[in-house]
């Protein structure tokens, strides 16, 4: 996987194989989630989603559609980290990401499992 030089933001191209290669700031977003979190329970499930999402966006061929991935992954990483998530941004993006799994059959499953078990975190359920 490539990684673009700057931190200028979300950057998604693809390679001859439709390899999706995502900007630094999404893995920012989740390594700095999983460095504030203080539950490992909760940090070990947004791990689990990075790279479910690292396989869904390799899996994804619609640039359009992979940039809208990146934004869901990058908000619910913000919000599981923050002291007072904004639920309602959390939800819609959540929702997000389980409806581009939907796309792709053997990451649906996975995806809807994970994004469960992160929303229960914080006492939501889909």
């Amino acid at each position: 996987m490539q990684i673009p030089p700057n931190n200028s933001g979300i950057f998604i191209g693809g390679d001859n194989s439709g390899t999706a290669v995502i900007a630094q700031d999404i893995t920012n977003s989740f390594n700095k989630a999983t460095g504030e979190v203080k539950s490992e329970p909760l940090k070990a499930t947004l791990e689990e989603l990075h790279t479910q999402i690292q396989e869904l966006l390799k899996n994804t061929t619609d640039p359009d559609k992979q940039k809208e991935i990146a934004d869901n992954a990058k908000m619910v990483a913000e919000q599981s980290a923050s002291e007072k998530p904004n639920k309602g941004w959390l939800e819609v993006s959540a929702k997000g990401l389980i409806e581009a799994a939907t796309a792709v059959k053997d990451l649906a499953a996975p995806v809807l499992a994970t994004v469960t078990t992160l929303l229960g975190f914080f006492g939501m359920v889909l």
